[in-house]
């Protein structure tokens, strides 16, 4: 094999490549040192590494691997710390210091946080779960509330980036671990955050609620958690209770996340219950909202404002904030964020007349669901909302009694409403009132 030929100054410049995300000369010169230049002569001329212009690459990707496994892992920590002092970004250096590092080490860990950080900002989510994990390997164990906060923080980068199987399983071993209080109420309210089933999610809210007693900011968020749980259950009049606790708590925080959310859930529960729009309430909400780093929020204010919008009408108003919510998902690689803001701009292009719009819109945000595996009942309803409208029966009756199923199923009440409307109108189109009263009645035992 030709990698067994190579001379001691060839093997350290193939292990830099191998190890190196970018290989370029300059960076593998730096690690490698004196030796560099004959080491890397010798592996071009056994066609192991070939060079374009600034960029090293091997000749075939299995060379890399065949490298890495010939170095002896205490060679290979050595490598990675070297390589940690002279990579450009925050990110690779975090990596290799990881890769470098076997015990708990207090300052290596913060590295790796703040890298997670980082990551998530430029929109890499599985990095940054990764990069999380790692920080919370490398924590020392007498360190639980940094434990605690790099746990959570790997989960919520697991769920963004669709891994939620991985998030569940570290959540779950954060809520065994602990036996009561607070740590336990907020590992909680974490896993039920990233539950797929919404009738999941209320006895998990409930259970941390017992357990926050004295702290404000935990106590607004899960109050904040089960408001929004009642669109799935219990309807508008217990979301709204819900809605005022969470403002009661929020206001004691000074937090202006957690009142911009609180502020939120209680203008759009007031909206549900057939209250109007809460101008003042959600005006202030998203004054804050607009001040934090990581606007826009998931289900923030302005989401539910510009939802708001759509179903009183003001669509210009709507189709703006929807188009401004979208791009910034997009920018921020948050697929989840930008197929919401799809959803609704395909009921807005329906109610506008828009149909051809509205259809695209519709399909782009089913086919994103569809891909991210997080489709729910409801998450078609535009599908077949607009295919009943253009005339097309057999599809939307297909695509309605679909969701109505699987909303019964799960017991999804406002989606099992939303179905039955859907086939209600398609039988009253077609001039069967008698099974137009049919859907009616199950719409009706649907309260929201």
């Amino acid at each position: 094999m030709r990698l067994d030929s190579l001379g001691t100054e060839a093997l350290d410049v193939a292990s830099a490549v191998a190890a190196l995300a970018d290989p370029t000369v300059t960076l593998v010169e730096a690690v490698v040192g004196a030796g560099y230049e004959a080491g890397l002569a010798e592996t071009l001329a056994a066609s192991i590494i070939e060079a374009d212009r600034e960029r090293l690459r091997f000749t075939h990707p299995l060379l890399g691997s065949a490298v890495a496994v010939r170095l002896a892992p205490s060679r290979r920590r050595g490598l990675h710390a070297r390589l940690a002092e002279v990579v450009p970004t925050v990110e690779e250096r975090a990596r290799h210091l990881a890769l470098a590092t076997v015990d708990p080490d207090r300052t290596t860990a913060a590295i790796l946080e703040n890298a997670s950080h980082a990551a998530h900002e430029r929109g890499a989510p599985a990095g940054a779960a990764d990069l999380a994990e790692q920080a919370l390997r490398l924590t020392p164990p007498a360190d639980r509330a940094d434990a605690q906060r790099r746990l959570f923080l790997a989960a919520d980068m697991h769920d963004l980036a669709g891994a939620t199987d991985r998030a569940v399983a570290l959540l779950e071993r954060a809520r065994d671990q602990v036996p009561g209080g607070i740590d336990r109420a907020a590992a909680l309210v974490r896993l039920a955050d990233v539950q797929d089933d919404p009738q999941s999610t209320g006895p998990l809210y409930r259970e941390a609620l017992a357990e926050a007693a004295g702290d404000d900011a935990l106590t607004a968020t899960i109050h904040i958690s089960l408001a929004l749980s009642m669109a799935w259950s219990e309807g508008a009049e217990r979301g709204l209770a819900h809605a005022r606790e969470a403002v009661r708590s929020a206001s004691r925080t000074g937090d202006p996340e957690i009142e911009c959310r609180a502020l939120a859930a209680y203008g759009d529960w007031n909206f549900r219950a057939g209250r109007g729009m809460q101008q003042a309430e959600m005006d202030r909400a998203m004054t804050l909202e607009r001040s934090l780093p990581s606007w826009p929020l998931d289900r923030g204010p302005t989401d539910l404002f510009s939802r708001q919008l759509v179903l009183v009408a003001e669509l210009e108003a709507a189709r703006d904030l929807l188009h401004e919510l979208h791009d910034a998902h997009v920018t921020r690689d948050n697929a989840d964020g930008a197929s919401t803001a799809t959803w609704w701009l395909s009921l807005l292009e329906w109610r506008a007349g828009n149909w051809e719009a509205a259809e695209r819109y519709a399909a782009d945000s089913f086919d994103v669901r569809t891909q991210l595996g997080q489709v729910m009942p409801g998450d078609g309803f535009p599908v077949a909302l607009i295919a009943a409208h253009r005339g097309r029966v057999d599809e939307a009756r297909t695509a309605a009694e679909r969701d109505l199923a699987d909303a019964e199923a799960m017991d999804i009440r406002i989606s099992v409403s939303g179905s039955a409307w859907i086939l209600g109108f398609l039988e009253l189109s077609l001039g069967d009132p008698s099974a137009a009263l049919l859907a009616a009645r199950t719409l009706l035992r649907a309260p929201l």
